[in-house]
């Protein structure tokens, strides 16, 4: 019975010191405590590795020309913004809120000085003229004469109406006998524009800019306007919209040759690719670099004709 007692009081002195799971109090703060460090290294990682890609970000941001009335959020993004940034420039405008001058768009929170002094030179705010109300003043047979005035970057501009008779060189004007000759379209060359040139273009903002850049990178440069039509988002209404406006000089193409491209470059050009790549490789290996033309990869049920077709631009003829 004594040493039953004993063993009784011992072990409820031992509960008393380690608690019922065995554990000290001093234990369990230092793994609380521990814990708490861990999680707090997390978020401190996290949080860098977020600000790295926002500075990553900004650093490979392609400044271009836009409007900040109508410019997307991915375009925002382009410029260098990140997403909760770009959002609040479209919070904004959708509260009723409007950018009429370059200073306007340095007020919103998420637009910092020094991206504002970075894009300053891009912000492009159309001009709305001011129209004043027309007047009417007496000619000297007490005829009205109509006077239009139009307020424009300061100036005034006043336009007259005098009633006279009409003569057939009026009539032949109006017909479109001696009509001014039209205003030149600018033209875009594809294979040599930038980011700033082909924003330009109707229907083409910096989303759709740089994946030109980038497929253009790729095949290795445009040999026909209608390749643009293979990227996504670019439709034929899209393409119809500028496609007078494109050229592409078939000089700055640069070409390869089957017999020597690498894996890397043959699998990522837009009319090989990956699988294509494999049969090349082990036709290769079996009868030699010389067997890879276009004829006998067709042959080989490797490239349809429309492939060997576009592909013919691009290979170094043997």
């Amino acid at each position: 019975m004594r040493r039953r007692k004993e063993r009784t009081e011992s072990s409820e002195g031992e509960e008393r010191y380690y608690g019922k799971d065995g554990v000290t109090k001093s234990r369990a703060l230092g793994v609380v405590i521990l814990m708490g460090a861990f999680l707090f290294f997390q978020v401190a990682v996290f949080i860098r590795k977020e600000k790295r890609g926002e500075e990553k970000q900004a650093e490979t941001a392609l400044p271009f020309e836009f409007n900040p009335n109508t410019i997307s959020s991915d375009s925002l993004v382009l410029l260098g913004f990140t997403q909760k940034q770009a959002q609040v420039v479209l919070n904004y405008r959708a509260s009723g809120g409007r950018f009429r001058k370059k200073e306007d768009f340095a007020k919103i929170y998420s637009v910092s000085e020094e991206m504002f002094k970075k894009l300053y030179n891009y912000i492009a705010i159309p001009t709305v003229p001011e129209y004043v109300a027309p007047k009417t003043t007496a000619l000297a047979d007490g005829r009205p004469e109509k006077q239009d005035e139009r307020r424009f970057s300061g100036k005034t501009e006043v336009r007259q109406w005098k009633y006279r008779q009409r003569t057939p060189r009026d009539t032949a004007g109006r017909s479109g006998a001696s009509r001014l000759p039209e205003r030149k379209k600018r033209v875009v060359e594809l294979n040599g524009a930038d980011s700033a040139e082909l924003v330009k273009l109707y229907g083409i903002g910096g989303y759709y800019a740089k994946r030109i850049i980038e497929y253009r990178e790729r095949l290795g440069n445009f040999y026909a306007p209608e390749q643009l039509m293979e990227i996504r988002g670019i439709d034929s209404t899209r393409f119809s919209g500028f496609k007078n406006n494109i050229t592409a000089d078939t000089s700055k193409i640069r070409k390869f040759s089957l017999d020597t491209a690498s894996r890397y470059f043959l699998s990522s050009h837009p009319y090989i690719g990956s699988y294509v790549t494999r049969g090349i490789l082990l036709l290769r290996q079996r009868f030699g670099a010389e067997y890879c033309t276009l004829e006998n990869l067709e042959r080989e049920g490797l490239l349809t004709s429309e492939a060997t077709s576009a592909l013919r631009h691009y290979i170094i003829e043997k």
